[in-house]
């Protein structure tokens, strides 16, 4: 790539690219050599790659499919390039574990142990990173994770709504009805965004109401307690 793209330009080209993920052999090969290609510029190709990943991470296939192109890349990078990738592989090994599938999770770890005995991952690396995926998938997917991945989700398809809708406005020849059509599903992206905000309000609000429900009754105990003994009760 030339330094005629932006990085926000870079980043849905590769996007675009890395949806075509396919988890066969060639698949994989075809996109790791992209990958190796594009080395210059992998903080935008990692966050491209994360961007994919967190919209397919419902999907066990694909999460594997990922997994296996950073391996592919690790394989054939430097040391220097290959610490780039460290956060990325420890959220989705992490994610591996919180689905809770055996399957899945010990081909993931497998990943982990291979590139670790060709002293491509730190040992002490991928032991802490054993150790969280036990952990999260003791725990199961917790709640407010869940929730940025959705915000992240949803944030990111409104960037894409917006983006379509400015390059199809600057189309002179594009049609009414497309223009009017991305409009309105950037509308419904905002639309969705709102909503998103308004149900976890009212969650947060629930979740403080009964804690100070909870309290109050704690403390109503207690002061009956206090009222129903004399100071020397308190001492027996």
């Amino acid at each position: 790539m030339g330094n005629s793209y932006t990085e926000e330009e870079l980043r849905q080209i590769y996007e675009s690219h890395l949806q075509t993920i396919e988890d066969t052999e060639i698949g994989i090969q075809r996109l790791g050599l992209y990958a190796l290609f594009n080395h210059t510029k992998y903080n935008v190709f990692i966050d491209a790659l994360l961007s994919c990943f967190n919209q397919r991470i419902q999907e066990i296939p694909m999460q594997l499919a990922y997994i296996h192109l950073v391996n592919e890349i690790l394989n054939k990078e430097s040391p220097e390039n290959v610490t780039l990738f460290l956060p990325l592989i420890e959220r989705m090994m992490i994610k591996a574990a919180e689905t809770k599938d055996e399957n899945h999770i010990r081909r993931s770890k497998r990943v982990l142990a291979v590139l670790m005995d060709r002293k491509i991952l730190d040992s002490k690396f991928v032991e802490r990173v054993y150790r969280l995926m036990d952990s999260h998938e003791a725990a199961g997917i917790d709640e407010d994770t869940a929730v940025v991945d959705q915000f992240y989700n949803l944030v990111n398809n409104l960037i894409k709504a917006k983006q379509n809708f400015f390059k199809i406005n600057a189309d002179k020849d594009a049609p009414e009805s497309l223009k009017i059509e991305a409009a309105k599903k950037e509308k419904e992206i905002r639309n969705e965004i709102t909503d998103f905000y308004t149900v976890q309000i009212n969650s947060q609000y629930k979740r403080i109401e009964f804690l100070d429900k909870t309290i109050d009754d704690e403390m109503e105990d207690n002061d009956k307690l206090l009222e129903g003994g004399s100071s020397d009760d308190l001492f027996d």
